[in-house]
């Protein structure tokens, strides 16, 4: 466009107020009712939407018809299962948003973990997974157990496909990504600390992934979803099938599949990332009391597990009782209830999203900390890292308090 040119645009929305609402449908359980697993995505989308959100609610929905089956048959669920149907996502994730500020309080004290199905089938080359580190070990264990419609030679589960399109840096895993703020699960994770995992089936090719390239518009629709992604919805099987098995194995497991030597790691690797910083030496501000508390927390961790580990699912209620709740209440232990610096709805200080000036791309690396050195690289007010940093030390060993064997 040459310099000067002139555009003249029309815009033709107009401002109206709308009621929106959430759909919530629960099967209570026969031994824990009080600890809630729920599954979900929005309703509402730009325009048709038949990636964003109805291959979410297709396979939410086929997930619940599973569940209806397994009822008629006498089945019912140790904890209580919440399928969820969100409204207003898109205008800011108002109806998941608005749903955890009410039940902030139950969900605080009984919500064990949250599964997202938002853009559960954009493509058909890899699956694509954003996690808390506690959700990892889950993850990878029904990617290996439900077969993929790529599969070829020896490649035959989602998990093989996944690692040979879309390795980790190290190659030894698939990739799984953190949480960012662009989906329902937001509000859970870095308001009140639920455990949370987001999965869809992606487009992508030479070994990454990319959201679909019809993402929002128009021609988001059943047609092209049929024509170009998936003509037999097997992809859509499939994800009913992984986050079905997944929901299950939560609400049925007599000790919950929460790996909290998966969180220890990923505190580690967040602590190494800050640490290379030069600028905290530079203002007399020492990561010694953090990174003693780290160790402290990676100690606990290994002789949680190492007790884990020996446990049958056999024991007496109030042992695996106290156990789950353990895994379950860990990340609520990060939570700083006045929020992290110009985000007071982003409360999770070992790893929130949402805005923050992180260290690299796609990481947060403990962000009220990095947030604030942003901020006084320009302002010289180096007071509030040092704050950050102690908020940091204090939910460490909160955390690590929490998983104490006593």
């Amino acid at each position: 466009m040459r310099n000067g040119t002139k555009l003249k645009l029309k815009v033709s929305n107009y401002l109206k107020q709308e009621t929106i609402y959430n759909v919530i449908g629960t099967i209570k359980g026969n031994v824990e009712p009080d600890r809630v697993i729920l599954i979900g995505n929005h309703r509402d989308s730009w325009v048709f939407g038949a990636v964003d959100a109805s291959s979410g609610t297709s396979v939410t929905t086929e997930i619940a018809r599973g569940l209806s089956v397994l009822l008629k048959q006498g089945w019912r669920p140790r904890r209580t299962i919440k399928i969820c149907s969100w409204g207003g996502e898109e205008f800011n994730l108002i109806g998941s948003t608005e749903w955890v500020e009410q039940n902030q309080k139950l969900l605080t004290e009984r919500g064990v973990a949250y599964i997202n199905l938002d853009i559960a089938v954009g493509g058909n080359y890899v699956m694509r997974a954003r996690t808390s580190p506690l959700f990892k070990e889950i993850t990878y264990s029904w990617a290996q157990k439900v077969k993929d419609p790529n599969a070829h030679g020896s490649k035959e589960t989602i998990y093989d496909l996944w690692l040979e399109r879309s390795p980790s840096l190290d190659s030894e895993k698939p990739k799984i990504y953190n949480l960012f703020a662009s989906s329902d699960y937001a509000f859970f994770y870095n308001y009140i600390g639920l455990p949370c995992g987001d999965y869809g089936y992606w487009f992508g090719y030479e070994n990454s992934s990319y959201l679909y390239p019809v993402y929002h518009s128009q021609s988001d629709t059943f047609d092209w979803m049929k024509r170009f992604v998936d003509p037999e919805f097997a992809f859509h099987k499939l994800m009913a099938q992984f986050a079905g098995g997944m929901l299950l194995e939560f609400a049925d497991s007599a000790i919950l599949p929460l790996s909290v030597s998966y969180f220890a790691r990923a505190l580690n690797s967040s602590f190494h990332i800050l640490k290379s910083l030069k600028k905290f030496k530079q203002h007399g501000i020492s990561l010694d009391l953090l990174e003693e508390a780290i160790e402290k927390f990676t100690n606990s961790s290994t002789e949680f597990e190492n007790f884990k580990s020996k446990l049958t699912g056999k024991e007496r209620f109030s042992v695996l009782r106290r156990l789950n709740d353990q895994m379950s209440q860990l990340e609520k232990a990060f939570v700083y209830p006045y929020g992290l610096p110009g985000k007071p709805f982003s409360r999770h200080v070992a790893f929130s999203y949402g805005g923050f000036q992180n260290l690299k791309p796609g990481v947060a690396s403990f962000p009220g900390i990095t947030e604030a050195v942003f901020r006084a690289s320009k302002s010289g007010d180096w007071a509030e890292v040092d704050h950050q940093v102690s908020i940091a030390v204090n939910a460490v060993l909160s955390g690590k308090e929490v998983l104490e064997l006593y």
